[in-house]
């Protein structure tokens, strides 16, 4: 190649399309990987993928294309010899990639990737990273060269540039209107002040493990004196038997019937996205923040839109900002733009690296997922934070794997039971030290505390789970026998605040007696169709969509019994809710139990795989 003014020209529109070409194949990628693995994204319509892919990779296009123009430029000043600064931006995009493919492939193949190296391991890839730019660029660089030996390659260059350039500027002109439906308007009164909300989960608990339930050992002393100042549910009960989608039910109001959401990847879909309670408060002036754990306890990933802030996911908890109103592409984005920083993170030394499956599943514990830090985030943040707020909290270190470690797996159901005795009494302190914050600041009596549990200890909806409300100066309390469920939840707190409650939530207020006391069965989604995926207790769905949607049982409970059937096979069962302190509620026998489940299954559009004669 001679430096002749047309071979400048020539360099400078084969190189124009690099970098948005570079990125393009990067998103792609990354897409690719993300719909086929356990995701929000993965779990929605291809339409809806392919839409997002096109939308998050847009709005990139132009400030690329500038760029490149930039570097183009730049390498034509002592042309040929600084030709290669033209590649410098798609070799740096290039090698990130190139990072990613031997990451995904070494996981999945050899089990260990970035974010699980340590030591000389994590110094190998992070030398790897510039290693990997280098290479990128060298082979683009030679592609270039190839390139522009052939006589249409120029056109070709330019129609692919004009392109870009143009598909983006069509996007951007047609995104005028959100592609979800915004939260229905709910309208302020004028400043009237509003109580506080905090929603306190401790993970996997039985009511007959806690004393303030009337188990034998002391393992909830601090809530057995709040109970006396509270509205105490006797009878309460999940209507998941898996923490993501009992959550989604907890903050939407609804069944997953209704939100098809019963554990990763299911999501939220369209509409439904901003169905829920804190999109409901927003309008009112609150903010809302919560704080779980990714991929189990996250409402981002459930697709749940409208947190300010989601398992720290900010930088100041003093500058928290207005309501996302994320959509699809968004969501891509996020999820591409994390797994990339949070592997340069880890290498470079400027984020913790988090396993949270190993931390789940207890092979491994990291202090950034503990109960200790959440107490210290909240006692930090309620008591100064801007009113009202919306907090959603969800403890976990009562998880099944904190307090079955390997050397208790064979060491019997006593120990197994102190363990778990013991993680009781630590959750309870915790939710202790969370109150007293609150009361020393004076907002205690301007806050209402909902405390309760995602489900039973053995991951089913068939056992009582524990629920309590704390109004504002004590002001409503007592003990209430009927059947509840989580879903009501979200619906009392509307009720409370004396806005209406959606015709789209399928729970009750707990403060209407009348309604509260009316005989009424309680569904719920107990078993997942799964088989051990990551690990070798943590659960990946066989099939996330339609018609069931991971269901693998749904149950009821009607009266002091509970009902099951399974979707796999069909069999049904039945059996006496333990502890119940209301066996005088009506019940039904078992025929009328199954036709009824049979009856929630048809209006849901769920099916039986195979029905035992």
């Amino acid at each position: 190649m001679t430096s002749g003014r047309g071979t400048r020209v020539s360099w400078l529109a084969l190189t124009l399309p690099l970098a948005a070409a570079s990125v393009l194949l990067y998103m792609t990628s990354e897409w690719l990987f993300i719909v086929t693995k356990p995701s929000a994204l993965g779990s929605m319509p291809f339409s809806v993928q392919l839409r997002a892919l096109v939308e998050a990779t847009a709005p990139m296009m132009i400030p690329l294309l500038g760029v490149q123009l930039v570097a183009s430029v730049l390498s034509l000043v002592a042309f040929p010899r600084l030709r290669a600064l033209a590649v410098v931006p798609s070799a740096i995009v290039g090698g990130l990639l190139l990072l990613l493919l031997v990451d995904n492939f070494t996981y999945t193949v050899f089990k260990f990737g970035v974010l699980t190296s340590e030591g000389l391991g994590r110094v190998l890839y992070a030398a790897a990273v510039p290693a990997m730019v280098v290479i990128a660029g060298e082979r683009i660089h030679r592609f270039t060269l190839g390139a522009a030996r052939v006589p249409a390659a120029r056109a070709l260059s330019c129609a692919l540039t004009v392109g870009l350039a143009g598909g983006a500027l069509t996007i951007a002109a047609s995104d005028d209107e959100p592609d979800l439906a915004e939260p229905p308007a709910i309208a302020a009164d004028g400043g009237a002040a509003r109580p506080n909300i905090l929603i306190l989960g401790i993970d996997g608990v039985d009511a007959d493990s806690l004393s303030a339930y009337g188990y034998g050992r002391d393992t909830s002393p601090f809530l057995s004196r709040l109970r006396d100042e509270s509205l105490f549910f006797e009878n309460a009960f999940s209507n998941v038997g898996r923490t993501h989608g009992s959550l989604v039910a907890l903050l939407t109001g609804r069944l997953p019937f209704s939100t098809h959401v019963t554990f990763p990847p299911t999501s939220l879909l369209s509409d439904d996205a901003h169905r829920h309670l804190p999109a409901l408060l927003k309008p009112m002036g609150y903010t809302s923040m919560q704080l779980g754990m990714r991929h189990y306890a996250d409402a981002e990933d459930a697709n749940l839109l409208g947190f300010d802030a989601a398992n720290y996911r900010w930088q100041d908890l003093d500058h928290i900002s207005g309501a996302s109103d994320e959509d699809e592409s968004d969501v891509l984005q996020r999820d591409v733009a994390e797994r990339l920083d949070e592997r340069l993170g880890h290498l470079f030394g400027l984020r913790h690296a988090i396993d949270v499956y190993a931390h789940v599943e207890g092979t491994q514990e990291s202090p950034y997922w503990k109960d200790e830090r959440r107490v210290e985030t909240l006692t930090r943040y309620l008591p100064t934070a801007a009113e009202p707020w919306f907090v959603h909290t969800h403890f976990l270190d009562t998880h099944c794997c904190s307090y079955h470690p390997k050397t208790l797996v064979f060491a019997g159901p006593d120990r197994a039971r102190d363990a778990l005795d013991s993680a009781l009494r630590e959750a309870d302190a915790h939710v202790r030290e969370v109150i007293e914050s609150l009361r020393a600041s004076g907002r205690l009596e301007r806050t209402i505390v909902v405390i309760t549990s995602d489900h039973t200890n053995g991951w089913t909806t068939k056992g009582r789970v524990p629920l309590l409300i704390r109004f504002p100066g004590a002001a409503i309390k007592g003990r209430v026998t009927e059947n509840v469920q989580l879903v009501d939840i979200a619906p009392t707190l509307m009720d409370y605040l004396d806005e209406p409650i959606p015709s789209w939530m399928d729970g009750v207020s707990l403060l209407d007696e009348e309604e509260r006391g009316k005989p009424r069965p309680i569904f719920g989604v107990s078993e997942v169709a799964g088989r051990h995926g990551v690990g070798h207790m943590l659960t990946v769905l066989d099939n996330a969509g339609a018609p069931n949607f991971g269901a693998g049982s749904i149950t009821m409970i009607a009266g002091a019994r509970w009902f099951e059937l399974s979707l796999e096979n069909g069999q049904f069962t039945g059996g006496p809710v333990n502890g119940h302190t209301a066996p005088s509620l009506p019940t039904v026998d078992d025929r009328s139990a199954r036709a009824m489940l049979e009856r929630q299954l048809s209006a849901a559009g769920f099916e039986v795989h195979s029905t035992d004669d």
